[in-house]
């Protein structure tokens, strides 16, 4: 583990790992993919920094998020059921 999380931080930028740790800790914290991809358009539309073609939250894919970031969340949970969360 130690050897992919030396990896993430030296290949990625913070806001990727913020991202791919979000949804590896809320998974395995309990809370469903789906909602924490939906908490991260909220998030996001919030903030004011979403775009109409992200979509709304509460709608479709990606949920009014960034696509980049719902690319890392999704790949956090990944990294979370793979390790047996």
């Amino acid at each position: 583990m130690q050897r992919v999380m030396n990896n993430i931080f030296n290949t990625c930028c913070r806001a990727e790992f913020g991202n791919f740790n979000f949804g590896a800790a809320g998974y395995a914290a309990g809370i469903p993919a789906k909602i924490l991809l939906m908490g991260a358009g909220w998030a996001q539309s919030r903030a004011g920094t979403s775009r109409p073609e992200w979509s709304r939250w509460y709608k479709d894919a990606p949920y009014g998020d960034d696509p980049q970031d719902q690319y890392w969340i999704e790949d956090g949970v990944k990294y979370a059921i793979e390790n047996g969360y």
